[in-house]
């Protein structure tokens, strides 16, 4: 072997260490914020989407390519449950709760709303995805960094709200509570609610993790006829959770 191959092989080896080396450092400050994020979420979410600028920021794998397969199914199953639904997003004032990496921001965009409107948690994750949309033409958009536990940063009363894995991130229960009653008073009075979550697992478990809370549907059911919400549920199974609407009842 020459010594040039040898000089490269060392590199490459080397640039491995240092990229595992990060890798390292990163979960473990993540795992620093696991016993502060019931009182400081921002500060986690803020973390991580620093960190990774793509799909491993919100999806289940750090391989980029298994998130990609697994949310371009989770984009067929939405569409589809939107169109067999009837919920038509064109022309409507739309909501997105939960940006993220924007990936389903883009779906919904795509859907030609008459106005988008996108928030989440981290400012990072806003400002990825204001860069997604701006390669969009013809987007109507505004996009906030903000904590729907707090409130939604607007008066404006919207025809869908979307929150797409958002809700199991929200761990405690008052403030889901909190969360969902902000969202209900930014509905217009025949305004859909739309969203998914991890239900009960067969095991009874309530955590998956530091940051994954199972609420069972009978939890939602059971806050929403606290809020006097008459609504009609439509289901559907998505990946391991489920994808559900909340409609006013006819």
């Amino acid at each position: 072997m020459s010594d040039l191959w040898k000089r490269h092989i060392r590199k490459i080896t080397l640039v491995d260490r240092i990229r595992e080396a990060i890798e390292v450092y990163r979960w473990a400050h993540l795992r620093y914020l696991e016993d502060k994020y019931l009182d400081d979420r921002k500060n986690y979410w803020e973390t991580l989407h620093g960190y990774y600028h793509d799909l491993r920021a919100v999806g289940p794998s750090q391989q980029e390519e298994v998130n990609q397969k697994v949310y371009a199914q989770s984009r067929a199953t939405i569409s589809e449950f939107l169109d067999r639904n009837g919920f038509d997003l064109a022309g409507k004032k739309v909501l997105e709760i939960g940006i993220g990496a924007g990936f389903f921001t883009r779906l919904l965009a795509e859907k030609k709303p008459k106005i988008l409107h996108g928030m989440d948690i981290s400012q990072t994750a806003v400002q990825k995805v204001d860069n997604v949309l701006k390669q969009m033409n013809g987007i109507n958009y505004k996009l906030w960094c903000a904590d729907a536990v707090q409130g939604i940063p607007t008066q404006e009363k919207y025809d869908y709200i979307v929150m797409l894995d958002v809700t199991q991130h929200i761990t405690n229960r008052s403030q889901l509570l909190s969360a969902l009653k902000n969202i209900q008073n930014s509905l217009e009075p025949k305004g859909v609610y739309i969203l998914t979550s991890y239900l009960t697992q067969p095991n009874g478990q309530t955590h998956e993790a530091f940051h994954v809370r199972y609420w069972p549907l009978n939890v939602y059911k059971e806050i929403f006829s606290d809020m006097g919400w008459r609504y009609t549920i439509y289901e559907k199974p998505f990946d391991m959770k489920e994808l559900f609407a909340i409609a006013p009842k006819n």
